[in-house]
């Protein structure tokens, strides 16, 4: 019968530095799961957007024409009228594209859970190790 209390405190240490190994290499297989299935929601995700975007588009594009035309029928010159559809849209986009870019900036891609457990293993094997 195999006394595990009786192994030398060297194989003792070297079970656990492959026990160690074997627990971050499972949790850096769960990483790269979760970041796959995380890639592929966002690939999903974004074609959503893009057709989305693709009818919104057209549908704005026929409402600032209106827009143009009911300043023409108020009395604009048809030159005027477009030129003051097309800044009131210039500014909006660019206040609408300022704040993506910063909410782009903001949002986080890791896989945070499973990379801090992968971090405090690491961490309390080198604690362990001492």
């Amino acid at each position: 019968m195999d006394n595990r209390s009786d192994r030398p405190l060297g194989e003792l240490f070297g079970d656990l530095g492959r026990q160690v190994g074997s627990l971050v290499r499972r949790e850096l297989d769960l990483a790269k799961v979760e970041a796959s299935e995380r890639a592929s929601q966002l690939g999903r995700d974004a074609a959503m957007v893009a057709v989305g975007g693709a009818v919104l588009h057209g549908a704005l594009l026929v409402l600032l024409v209106a827009a143009v035309l009911v300043l023409i029928q108020l009395g604009l010159d048809p030159w005027l009228a477009a030129l003051v559809i097309a800044v009131v849209v210039g500014i909006a986009g660019a206040l609408i594209l300022r704040s993506g870019i910063a909410a782009m900036r903001d949002a986080s891609t890791r896989p945070s859970p499973t990379a801090d457990t992968v971090r405090d293993n690491v961490e309390w094997a080198k604690e362990q190790a001492k």
